[in-house]
């Protein structure tokens, strides 16, 4: 559990979401900006039909 004695800046994101761990991991943040870079490149090549490319596949578990 986040404290606001201990983390004072916490105060300035209420009302926001705040996505935390229990400390024994990292929240796999590579992981995530992988995806979030995959998806966003996805997005792109189907927003962008000038741009020549193979079929897109995106497979994730």
């Amino acid at each position: 559990m986040l404290s606001v004695t201990e983390f004072p800046e916490v105060k300035k994101l209420k009302g926001q979401t705040l996505i935390t761990s229990d400390g024994t991991t990292l929240l796999g943040t590579d992981d995530k900006a992988g995806v979030v870079a995959a998806l966003g490149a996805a997005k792109y090549f189907l927003e962008h039909p000038e741009i020549e490319h193979g079929d897109l596949y995106l497979a994730l578990a």
